[in-house]
């Protein structure tokens, strides 16, 4: 690893998965739901995602602000995350192109899948485990 951030190593990783479950997960739903639910479930895993690359952007301004304030901003951008990907899902229910229940079922299970690959790429790389802070050592 060159010189990434942990932010950008996290979006990367988000990105790579996306794009790796796109085919099963519109291969899926299209076998069970047809082509509607097909281009539902690629827009919502799309949405997913983006969410979750998203999601770098405030934790990188955290850690280069103050390091301190990574898992408030952290904590806080999951909340957030979650809370937008349900009023997306509920902003396009009414929509007719939109298979509801493959929309629902995709964003829930992109979200589980990616909170775990986030996880498994975090133990994956030592060097995310503690900030370095710049603070002088005092006797």
């Amino acid at each position: 690893m060159s010189h990434a951030t942990a932010e950008y190593v996290m979006a990367r990783a988000a990105a790579r998965l996306g794009l790796l479950l796109l085919v099963p997960v519109a291969g899926l739903a299209a076998a069970l739901r047809g082509p509607r639910g097909a281009l539902t479930a690629a827009g919502a895993l799309a949405l997913t995602v983006v969410w979750f690359a998203a999601g770098a952007l405030p934790l990188h301004w955290a850690a280069r602000r103050k390091p301190a304030m990574v898992g408030a901003v952290a904590l806080g951008g999951s909340g957030a995350r979650l809370l937008g990907l349900g009023l997306a899902a509920v902003a396009l229910d009414p929509v007719p192109a939109v298979d509801t229940p493959v929309l629902a079922i995709t964003v829930a299970g992109a979200t589980v899948l990616l909170l775990g690959y986030e996880a498994y790429v975090a133990l994956s790389h030592p060097e995310f485990w503690s900030l370095e802070l710049d603070r002088k050592e005092t006797a």
